[in-house]
């Protein structure tokens, strides 16, 4: 193997954790469960020939949002970001979409692709993508992600950080998907 994922996701929601947002409201790392770091684990994992592998959703934490964190390096606060509080994924109750995408939105997801490449992140997967996101249960429960996703791709493209989109995916869209 040369990948390894820490699922962020089941991290906050199993345990309803604040700390894994930061001060920017940005996906973070429980620090009772790495105090030294994920740059000091994906420095070790790089060792063994390995690379670290993170997963996370498209749009704005709610709770980062309920906090209205300032967006790294702008004027604005998520709270300026999200006005409708629309879905933000496929996980309802989750996050919420940026109303728009404009160069805020842009600045937001390119703050979360920074503090990924200084922990050493190789991999991100996302999860609850749509449209045409879901499983063989609830099919096409995603909202209209694309426009994040492509916010998202141009972030972690700065940093060559491999992107996965995750889920029940609907091929109608594949074009869409392909960057």
């Amino acid at each position: 193997y040369c990948w390894l994922f820490y699922d962020h996701l089941t991290n906050v929601m199993l345990h309803n954790r604040s700390e894994t947002f930061d001060e920017y409201g940005r996906w973070t790392y429980r620090k009772d469960l790495f105090p030294n770091g994920l740059r000091a684990l994906s420095d070790h994992l790089r060792k063994n020939g390995h690379k670290l592998g993170l997963y996370m959703l498209p749009g704005v934490r709610k709770d980062a949002y309920e906090a209205n964190t300032p967006v790294l390096g702008t004027e604005y606060r998520l709270q300026d970001l999200v006005i409708d509080k629309k879905e933000g994924n496929g996980f309802k109750g989750s996050t919420y979409m940026p109303d728009n995408h404009l160069d805020v939105a842009q600045q937001y997801y390119n703050s979360i692709a920074d503090a990924f490449a200084e922990w050493g992140v190789s991999f991100v997967k996302i999860d609850g993508c749509g449209p045409g996101g879901g499983d063989q249960f609830y099919p096409y429960q995603s909202p209209d992600t694309r426009e994040d996703l492509k916010m998202m791709a141009r972030a972690f493209k700065r940093y060559d950080i491999w992107l996965e989109l995750s889920w029940f995916m609907d091929h109608t869209y594949a074009n869409d998907w392909a960057c």
